[in-house]
């Protein structure tokens, strides 16, 4: 029985990774829209 929560463990390894994997993509589109900004404001 110990299968399935290795599995388990996997997934959630796997579905935080994708978290963390977005709120960078997020962070990094977010300061270059503000770096636009300050190019443009200038």
């Amino acid at each position: 029985m110990a299968e399935p929560d290795w599995m388990a463990t996997l997934l959630l390894d796997h579905q935080s990774l994708g978290l963390e994997l977005e709120m960078l993509k997020t962070s990094h589109s977010l300061s270059r829209m503000s770096l636009l900004k300050t190019t443009l404001s200038r």
